[in-house]
């Protein structure tokens, strides 16, 4: 038998509703642009650090905080991963 190869686990974030409230360091253009898109599509990590012009902390921070809240969605997508 052979071995199907790993998939690396790669996480992708939806808002399920529009944040309530940020803390005054998350309410930026950036941020809000950020989840304008995550309103609409899902998105990895890597886009969301890339786009929302935040620091590693301050992404986690976000990250965090919505999920907490129940505000998002988090998708693991390498169990779509094509078969072969």
């Amino acid at each position: 038998m052979r071995a199907s190869p790993r998939v690396p686990v790669v996480l992708a974030y939806r808002l399920r509703r529009w944040p309530e409230r940020l803390p005054d360091a998350l309410r930026t253009a950036g941020v809000l642009r950020a989840l304008s898109v995550m309103s609409s599509r899902p998105v990895s990590r890597e886009w969301i650090d890339r786009h929302a012009n935040l620091r590693t902390a301050a992404v986690d921070e976000l990250l965090e905080l919505l999920v907490a809240r129940g505000e998002l969605d988090v998708v693991d997508t390498s169990k779509f991963a094509p078969s072969s």
